[in-house]
């Protein structure tokens, strides 16, 4: 998570797991990255996680934002995304946005 441009995806997550984290980024610096932001949160706090290799569900996805900030300024944004899970980002060694290249 630390290392990658982004993930995206569907998860299913307990309510007060989600509640405990503050819920899904409103951030305008993360639009775009919101649910990378949230899987990093969840490792930053420990959260225990499984992958399942089944479809569980079946949707359309949402339209694209245009521009996205990620897009625009991509060290910015990886500085914000850091700064929202800094455990992780120290236990996978990385403290300047170089360090992830």
């Amino acid at each position: 998570l630390a290392r990658v441009p982004y993930l995206e995806g569907p998860i299913l997550v307990r309510r007060s797991v989600v509640e405990q984290l503050g819920g899904y980024a409103e951030d305008p610096e993360l639009i775009g990255i919101e649910d990378h932001d949230f899987y990093c949160r969840l490792a930053n706090a420990g959260v225990g996680v499984t992958f399942v290799q089944q479809m569980l569900v079946r949707g359309t996805p949402p339209p694209r934002v245009p521009v996205r900030p990620i897009d625009v300024a991509p060290e910015r944004t990886w500085i914000r995304l850091r700064s929202r899970s800094p455990l992780l980002f120290a236990k996978a060694g990385l403290t300047s946005i170089a360090d992830g290249r």
